[in-house]
């Protein structure tokens, strides 16, 4: 009877593998048919409106500063200006 116990004991377990698999693929199902409302898509797009504006003014900051150093550069170098 020990060894009939083990099979059947191997196979309960196999079973409680496959339910939990079913559970876990479940899980992603709803996951990927989740559709965000139009309230939390405003959201999104806000977000990343307000990311690409922040990112927009650091480079013109940046832009701006080495037009600076250019200008310095050249007035040590004594190139000529665009001015004259």
């Amino acid at each position: 009877m020990g060894f009939f116990d083990f099979m059947k004991d191997n196979k309960e377990n196999r079973n409680e593998d496959v339910n939990q698999d079913i559970k876990e693929e479940n899980v992603e199902e709803s996951k990927e048919n989740y559709s965000p409302t139009s309230e939390e898509k405003k959201q999104k797009v806000a977000k990343r409106i307000i990311d690409m504006s922040e990112k927009l003014d650091n480079l013109s900051t940046q832009v701006y500063h080495l037009q600076q150093r250019v200008e310095l550069l050249e007035k040590k170098l004594r190139v000529n200006p665009e001015g004259e």
